[in-house]
């Protein structure tokens, strides 16, 4: 089968030990869980409904740049609260969770890429092993303005994962490739000015009967 978005939220932290929200995970195979973070620490753990999820990419800057994907293969069918617990409390940063069915569930992270360097418009690119992927991104950039998404990316939320949060933006986004395999596929954001950024890039792989690998 293909991959399907099937909904998708977004929420802030901005103090305590924590931030929990909820997520309906019913009719999925895949929870993926993005965090821009105000921060150069990483994130020590992020659960659903109590499961443990595992970090994809993530890349960090000083001066409070962070960018992580972290995914659950195969989550409880359940509404419940997903909880992030950062290494270091009190520095902001925004978490958006989207659930895909038709995932590998045996086997679902392919590739990561991401950089850190800065820009205004830029794009980083994965090479899918297989056909049909699941491209995830997520980005935490200094320029005030919030982002625009590059043509055929879609916001992980499903309404507007590119947020103008003051003094920085972030933003969050999927595409769901037919074909592709051994390619690049870019994956960005287009900024209103150049600043520095942490921005990862995550492939999944879809389910047996949705993709061919390649030659």
């Amino acid at each position: 089968m293909a991959f399907s978005f099937i909904r998708g939220t977004q929420a802030k932290y901005t103090t305590g030990a924590d931030l929990t929200f909820s997520v309906n995970a019913t009719g999925g195979d895949l929870l993926v869980v993005c965090l821009a973070r105000d921060a150069s620490s990483t994130t020590s753990t992020v659960t659903f409904n109590g499961d443990a999820l595992i970090v994809a990419d993530t890349r960090g800057v000083v001066n409070d740049r962070r960018s992580e994907i972290w995914y659950l293969a195969s989550p409880d069918q359940t509404t419940g609260n997903v909880v992030v617990t950062p290494a270091s409390t009190g520095d902001d940063f925004r978490a958006f969770a989207g659930v895909f069915s038709g995932v590998d569930t045996a086997d679902p992270l392919d590739v990561t890429n991401g950089s850190t360097t800065d820009a205004q418009n830029y794009t980083d690119s994965v090479t899918p092993t297989n056909n049909n992927a699941l491209l995830v991104n997520v980005q935490k950039h200094e320029h005030t303005n919030a982002p625009t998404l590059p043509a055929g990316q879609l916001d992980l939320d499903g309404t507007d994962t590119t947020i103008d949060e003051g003094t920085w933006n972030t933003g969050a986004s999927y595409k769901i490739l037919t074909g592709g395999a051994g390619s690049p596929q870019a994956m960005g954001f287009n900024n209103g000015g150049s600043d520095t950024k942490a921005h990862s890039v995550v492939a999944f792989n879809v389910s047996a009967g949705g993709t061919e690998t390649a030659a």
